[in-house]
């Protein structure tokens, strides 16, 4: 009698124990074959052989993503994001966003040596150059550089724009892809900022000391 309860009182144990079961597998299993279509998805795209590193599951703030890397671009760490619009999944990266930022950070290392000569640096504090993605529907994104430099910038002498003009020719010959630079000074209180955005394809000397100046 005592062990005929027993067995009673363990049925539901073993029922919820079973869908607990189930439901675990068909999770791990779900999630392989959401892995699987991403990267198929993803390889597809760019006709490359990518990994993925870390997943981020949705939460109240953010959506479900993964984040990726192609082997032969591991430096290049992307996110792609999943969305469910209309019934259907919609996937999309930021890879080419991330690949310009990456392609950029290596050019002005290499150019170094010569943004020495300007007068300018890294600046001692922060970053050298930095991005923000801004929207993975539209690819928009904003990239920029920042320079530090001896010179005291309080006052903006003629010099100063001068030097500026030459960065701006550094850029053009190296086709530097970004949207902005700030040049600032040691203490980092006082600076000039350039939106190529605003000044445009006019950049003569004269153009560039008022566009400077008109701040």
């Amino acid at each position: 009698m005592k062990k005929n309860f027993l067995i009673v009182m363990m049925i539901p144990f073993i029922l919820i124990s079973g869908v607990v079961m189930w439901w675990l597998v068909n999770r791990i299993i779900d999630d392989k074959i959401e892995d699987h279509k991403i990267k198929e998805f993803i390889e597809e795209k760019y006709d490359m052989e990518v990994d993925i590193i870390s997943e981020t599951n949705a939460s109240m703030t953010e959506g479900h993503s993964y984040q990726m890397a192609f082997e032969e671009q591991k430096d290049v760490v992307f996110t792609v994001t999943v969305d469910t619009e209309n019934y259907a999944t919609i996937y999309r990266d930021d890879y080419k966003m991330q690949l310009a930022f990456y392609e950029l950070k290596e050019q002005m290392e290499e150019l170094l040596p010569e943004l020495e000569e300007l007068g300018y640096t890294k600046p001692a504090n922060g970053d050298f150059v930095d991005h923000v993605v801004k929207d993975f529907r539209t690819q928009d994104s904003v990239r920029w550089v920042i320079l530090e430099t001896d010179s005291q910038l309080d006052t903006i002498e003629t010099s100063e724009i001068e030097t500026v003009k030459k960065f701006l020719d550094l850029q053009e010959k190296h086709n530097l892809d970004f949207q902005k630079f700030f040049i600032t000074d040691k203490d980092g209180i006082h600076g000039i900022l350039i939106d190529l955005r605003e000044l445009g394809d006019n950049r003569s000397l004269a153009e560039v000391d008022t566009y400077i100046r008109g701040q």
